[in-house]
Formats: structure tokens, C-alpha cells, sequence
């Protein structure tokens, strides 16, 4: 039962352009920066393995853009086709380097963090909210009537995004979130607990939403709510790994089985 892959994948520079966006990474609001407690003692992120047994090569670190994630899942939900998602998001797992596929498996099927991490982002849709009202400067009272008109807070927060500049003007462009920091972040997240917790969550929650782009905030919402409802399940991007890397989809499937992590 052991997984090969039957060619290696050439290694090659990744492409990709910068996303607009509406904000900006200063002071406290920047992400990665640190909240009064200390919180980056909570990040103990380790060396991610993930698709090893699948995989024929050691690819170099590269900076992998949240953006990009985001567009294969718009692309991959926007269509009805088993095959055209499996096409679309095997593409895109491909030009993955290895420290990020792990991320990236996870975040298309909908989870966050590892099985049995015991991880939780603790972040629901009245925090949300509250956020996006201080990022975009509109009421609840406007959020919730767009709220109502989709029925996704994802959906309502790339609207809501997308015809309001935010409430605090950036005084330098922000750089695109790479995929990396924004797993990086939902650590933080997940692991803030105690006296003002909640407000320090409030404080992360908008120095992600100040530095993303409207498509960006919407897939952020998705995954920190588990409403990612793309049509990605695990059987799409079970098959998608097989796809990408030669390997026998009953081979990604029991390793699947042996981890509980599609991560891994």
C-alpha cells in the first residue's frame, strides 16, 4: 500500500501578480504583529510534511499567495463538474511547493488546522461582523441587510469590501498574504484565550480583513465559519492529489484513512 509517484515534478519559479487590495500591515493592525500578552509565544508552527509519501522532489520554500487559493476556489465553485474541479485544483496543487500543500489540501476541502490538533479559531458571525463594520466603516444595520440578501457572510463581506475603502486609509500598500501567514494567523487565532480574549481575536481579525482583497475576505470568513461550500469535499481533492502527482487515487485515499488528515 505504499504511494509512488511515477515522475518527479520539475521544480520551477512560480508566477503570480500582487492583488489589489484595501489595507495595510501598521502598528498592532498589521498581521503577524504582536498583541500586548505576547501572543506569538502561542504560535508553535512546525516543519509541515504534508504528501510525502506522493511526492519525488524537495522543493525550495516559496512564498505561495493566499490570492491564488482563493481564485481556485471561486474557479472550482463555479462549476457542477467532478472533473473540471478535480482539473482545476490538480493544476493548481502542482506548482505547490512542499511546505505549502499541506495548507493548501485543507484549506480547499474546507478545514483549518490539523486532525487532532484540537484546534479551534473560536471566531463567529457576530465577531465578524463587528470587524468588518470597523474595517468598512458601514453600520450592522447595512451588513446585515446584505447578509440577508445572500445568506453567506462571505459573500456579503467581498460586497460590503468591494464598494466601501476602508475606514482607517492605508499609508502603504499592503503586500499580498501569502498562504502561510494566513495559516499562521488562524494559529493566533486559535490559540488567544483568557482575560480580553476576545477583543485581542477582534484585533487579528481586522489586521487580516485590512490587508485583504474583497475575494481574499470572503474565503477567510468561509474557512474560519466551516461554510466553505464550494463543492471541494475530500473525494474531490483526494483525486486532484492523485492527479497531480501520479500517485493512485486508492493510494491517497488510505493515506487519508491512516492519518485523518488530507493534510498529511
Amino acid at each position: 500500500g505504499r504511494a509512488t509517484a511515477e515522475r518527479a515534478w520539475p521544480g520551477r519559479p512560480r508566477g503570480g501578480g500582487r492583488h489589489d487590495r484595501g489595507g495595510v500591515r501598521e502598528g498592532s493592525d498589521r498581521v503577524g504583529a504582536s498583541d500586548p500578552g505576547a501572543d506569538d509565544r502561542y504560535l508553535q508552527a512546525t516543519p509541515l510534511d504534508p504528501l510525502k509519501p506522493f511526492l519525488g522532489y524537495s522543493a525550495a520554500s516559496v512564498a505561495v499567495s493566499f490570492g491564488e487559493l482563493c481564485s481556485v476556489l471561486e474557479r472550482s465553485g463555479s462549476t457542477t463538474s467532478r472533473l473540471a474541479k478535480v482539473a482545476i485544483i490538480s493544476e493548481y496543487l502542482r506548482r505547490l511547493g512542499e511546505d505549502d500543500l499541506g495548507i493548501a489540501a485543507r484549506f480547499l476541502s474546507g478545514d483549518i488546522y490539523p486532525k487532532g490538533s484540537g484546534l479551534d479559531a473560536g471566531v463567529g458571525y457576530r465577531m465578524l461582523l463587528a470587524v468588518a463594520a470597523q474595517v468598512t466603516g458601514a453600520s450592522e444595520e447595512e451588513l446585515l441587510r446584505v447578509y440577508k440578501e445572500h445568506g453567506d457572510l462571505g459573500k456579503t463581506l467581498e460586497e460590503v469590501l468591494s464598494s466601501r475603502r476602508p475606514a482607517q486609509s492605508p499609508l502603504v500598500p499592503a503586500e499580498p498574504l501569502s498562504l502561510r501567514e494566513v495559516y499562521d494567523e488562524f494559529v493566533r487565532l486559535a490559540k488567544i484565550s483568557g482575560e480580553g480574549s476576545y477583543q485581542r481575536k477582534m484585533g487579528r481579525l481586522r489586521g487580516l480583513l485590512m490587508s485583504s482583497s474583497p475575494l481574499e475576505a470572503k474565503y477567510l470568513a468561509k474557512l474560519l465559519l466551516g461554510e466553505l461550500r464550494t463543492g471541494a469535499v475530500e473525494g474531490v481533492v483526494e483525486q486532484a492529489i492523485a492527479e497531480a502527482f501520479g500517485a493512485r487515487p486508492e493510494d491517497v485515499k488510505r493515506a487519508r484513512l491512516l492519518t485523518g488528515d488530507l493534510g498529511e
